[in-house]
C-alpha cells in the first residue's frame, strides 16, 4: 500500500451556543461535528486495517461533511490508486492539492494515474512536480516518479535528461531509488536515440 503522509490532529471541540442563537441549531451542529469524528476515526481504523472498500466508503461519508478534509482526501485517493482506480483517484488527489500544493507525494500520484491514463503530458509536468516538490524519503513514490519521468522524457527526445534519470534507478542513490521492472529495453531505446515508450517497441 502506497506510503501515506503523517495524520493532522483532529481537534472536535464543543461548540458553545452564542445569545442570540436557538439552542437546536447548536445542537444541531455539535450533532454533525460528533458524527465527522466518528466517520473519520472509523474510517482511519478501516485503513489500519486494510479494509480498503469499508474505509472508501467511510472517507467518502466524511468528506461529503467536510469537503476540505485533507486526511480524507489523501487516503481516499490512495486506496483508489491502489486498487487502479486512476480517475477517480486523480480526482480526489488534485482537490488535495488543490489545498497542498507543495505536495511532492501528492504529484507524484496524480502522475502516475495520468501516465496509466495514457494522457502523457499531464503526466510529465506533474511527475516533475513531483520531482522539484521533494518525495519526503519516500522510496516507494521515488523509484516510480524517476522511471516514468525517464519514460516521458525519451518519448518526447530528451535523451539526456532521462538518461540521467535511468542512471539513478540503475547504480545511483544509495540503491534506494529502485523499481521492480527490468531497465534494459528503457536503457536500450534512450542509448540509441528511439523517441518511444518501452510498450510502443
Amino acid at each position: 500500500m502506497i506510503a501515506a503522509t503523517a495524520l493532522f490532529a483532529l481537534a472536535m471541540s464543543t461548540m458553545a451556543v452564542a445569545p442570540d442563537q436557538p439552542a437546536h441549531h447548536a445542537s444541531g451542529a455539535a450533532s454533525q461535528a460528533r458524527s465527522f469524528g466518528q466517520i473519520s476515526t472509523a474510517a482511519m481504523k478501516a485503513w489500519n486495517e486494510k479494509r480498503d472498500k469499508d474505509a472508501m466508503a467511510l472517507f467518502r461519508q466524511g468528506l461529503k461533511l467536510h469537503p476540505d478534509w485533507n486526511e480524507g482526501l489523501w487516503y481516499l485517493g490512495a486506496i483508489l490508486y491502489d486498487h487502479d482506480q486512476y480517475s477517480d483517484a486523480r480526482d480526489q488527489l488534485r482537490r488535495y492539492l488543490s489545498l497542498n500544493p507543495k505536495n511532492g507525494e501528492g504529484w507524484a500520484l496524480v502522475g502516475l494515474s495520468d501516465y496509466k491514463l495514457r494522457e502523457f503530458t499531464h503526466a510529465a509536468e506533474d511527475l516533475n512536480r513531483a520531482v522539484q516538490n521533494g518525495l519526503g524519503g519516500h522510496w516507494d513514490l521515488t523509484g516510480p516518479s524517476y522511471y516514468f519521468s525517464a519514460l516521458l522524457l525519451t518519448r518526447d527526445g530528451h535523451f539526456a535528461e532521462s538518461s540521467q534519470l535511468l542512471y539513478v534507478l540503475k547504480d545511483g542513490d544509495d540503491g534506494r531509488t529502485r523499481v521492480d521492472v527490468p531497465l534494459e529495453v528503457p536503457m536500450g531505446l534512450n542509448a540509441l536515440g528511439y523517441a518511444m515508450l518501452p510498450e510502443e517497441v
